[in-house]
């Protein structure tokens, strides 16, 4: 912006905004019946009366949220229920990756204001920020097999970070 009054300039110029905006579906994933049915080299998949797709969710399960008595769940209890062994030679009716943990939004961010000193020197000032919404990605059940005690269970364990900022300033010679 050279074509500006410099005091204008130092103001108005030198600004630059970048960041990352992520969207993804959910990470599928199969419940599995704790048997082999069909195989003895591989785990059937569990059957699932009613079942749909989108049928977990994310919540807490034994008081109030984050108390000392209270776990954070993918399935219900009425959920569970639903989930079976299938009979001896027969395949599950949900099959592999038949279900899918939460969609997944995130941004990062940076805002940064360059001011130039001289010709070849120059001092950045940055303002840079990880998870700006603060979204949770959350992984994979502790256990995914319906004869597990812990099925469902969700560890609390997040692939993801919390939200993170930083300021920095650059000199540049």
């Amino acid at each position: 912006m050279h074509d500006l009054n410099p005091i204008l300039d130092r103001v108005v110029g030198g600004w630059s905004l970048s960041g990352i905006f992520t969207l993804t579906s959910g990470m599928p994933f199969t419940v599995f019946s704790g048997a082999y049915t069909y195989s003895d080299s591989v785990q059937t998949p569990a059957n699932c009366s009613s079942c749909s797709p989108t049928m977990g969710k994310v919540h807490w399960e034994g008081g109030p949220a984050f108390s000392a008595n209270s776990s954070q769940y993918y399935f219900t209890q009425d959920q569970i229920a639903k989930f079976s062994q299938p009979d001896p030679g027969a395949m599950s009716n949900t099959g592999r990756n038949y279900f899918r943990l939460p969609h997944y939004f995130n941004v990062d961010a940076s805002l940064a204001k360059k001011f130039r000193i001289t010709e070849s020197q120059s001092l950045e000032f940055r303002f840079e920020a990880e998870n700006i919404t603060n979204s949770v990605m959350y992984g994979l059940p502790c256990s995914t097999r319906i004869t597990s005690g812990m099925f469902g269970y969700m560890t609390g364990q997040t692939s993801n970070g919390c939200r993170k900022a930083q300021l920095s300033a650059k000199y540049i010679f």
